[in-house]
């Protein structure tokens, strides 16, 4: 079962790992545009460029139907346009939190997490 889905790179790989209660999950990494139809994951982590989410990618993952989305933001202007477009395919934000990763500049780092 597909537990884990990263969108991030490019080249494709698989990692297991074990915890305490012995659960096995599969992650992936490929662009939006080559992810294989037939994977249906629980969770979908993204974090897209300063540009943020390709138009099309909210009803591509909308289509997917993860249980969660995880959303790494650099951008807080473009995560609100994207965050809009995910409610608008019917995902509800569940957490939002801003990293000041960079003190005395201008730049915030976003996490959130959706929900369908």
């Amino acid at each position: 079962r597909d537990v884990a889905a990263g969108l991030m790179g490019r080249e494709e790989y698989r990692v297991k790992w074990y915890g305490e209660t012995r659960r096995e999950a599969e992650a992936w990494t490929a662009a939006a545009e080559e992810w294989k139809s037939d994977r249906r994951p629980d969770l979908v982590v993204v974090d897209p460029p300063r540009e943020g989410l390709a138009p099309t990618l909210p009803k591509t993952l909308a289509e997917w139907n993860p249980r969660e989305l995880w959303y790494v933001s650099c951008d807080p202007a473009t995560w609100a346009r994207d965050a809009a477009r995910l409610e608008g395919e019917g995902f509800v934000l569940k957490a939002l939190r801003g990293f000041d990763f960079y003190p005395q500049t201008p730049h915030l780092e976003l996490a959130s997490i959706w929900s369908r």
